[in-house]
């Protein structure tokens, strides 16, 4: 058994800045397994992502993930298998964009939801994106609401299709 504690206090990630502190407790026997935490700030909003980890046989498990960051609550599974297949779902609430915005240095509100999963198939992994936004501001863009959907290529190309209402520019 492994146990060990990260203390950040002060980071930067791309940018991002990180503080607080990450813990592990795993079980190393025929494989790695245990519990993952991370509690403390990321990009100056509060953060609590817990999960538990599992590995064996080449294949990585990221399971029962329960994460509250950049005003988004999201939960799901997924999991790495030899050879890359990658097989995963996460579900999301976000309450508010604000955050997401300082992270992408623009101003940004709104809120919504999401839903991301990947299945493998003959020609990789099929990532599918679905989102529905509510009350949009970017910019001097305003949105009353938008629904995302489409599958993101292996390339990282991303077929969308989009319902815009109401949408307006300028001040």
């Amino acid at each position: 058994s492994a146990n060990s504690t990260l203390d950040l206090s002060a980071a930067q990630v791309s940018g991002v800045s990180l503080e607080g502190v990450a813990k592990a407790d795993l079980l190393i026997a025929s494989g790695v397994e245990g519990p993952l935490a991370f509690t403390g700030r990321v990009a100056d909003v509060d953060a609590d992502i817990r999960a538990e980890l599992v590995s064996r046989d080449g294949s990585v498990g990221i399971n029962d993930i329960a994460a509250r960051v950049l005003d988004m609550d999201v939960v799901g599974d997924a999991s790495l298998q030899p050879g890359g297949a990658l097989t995963g779902e996460l579900d999301g609430d976000v309450t508010s964009l604000q955050a997401m915005g300082r992270v992408l240095g623009m101003s940004l509100d709104g809120s919504g939801a999401f839903k991301v999963t990947s299945i493998p198939d003959d020609t990789g992994n099929r990532l599918t994106a679905q989102a529905t936004l509510r009350r949009i501001s970017a910019d001097g863009v305003q949105v009353q609401g938008v629904c995302l959907t489409g599958p993101v290529s292996p390339t990282g190309r991303i077929l969308a299709e989009a319902d815009v209402r109401r949408a307006s520019f300028g001040p």
